[in-house]
């Protein structure tokens, strides 16, 4: 369970973050200008690919075509071994 909880209040941090950094944002700069859409913008680039490459939505296909290269029982064209 301590590990768990040590997750949770990691992401319970990470979120308190996100949300003090939005309120100081829109503080200084608004909500609707050029500046804060640039800003939002070059926010979600990385995490969009993070999300793509880092958590796993790329990995799990990739990781399955190289296990198929890599066992000869495999059908072509199957998912999984």
């Amino acid at each position: 369970m301590g590990g768990a909880a040590f997750v949770a209040t990691g992401i319970l941090l990470s979120r308190l973050s996100g949300l003090v950094r939005q309120r100081v944002f829109s503080h200084y700069f608004g909500l609707r200008n050029d500046a804060a859409d640039a800003f939002t913008a070059a926010l979600r680039i990385p995490n969009l690919l993070q999300n793509l490459f880092g958590e796993g939505a790329l990995s799990g296909s990739f990781a399955c075509s190289s296990r198929a290269s890599a066992c000869s029982s495999c059908r072509p064209g199957a998912w999984a071994c």
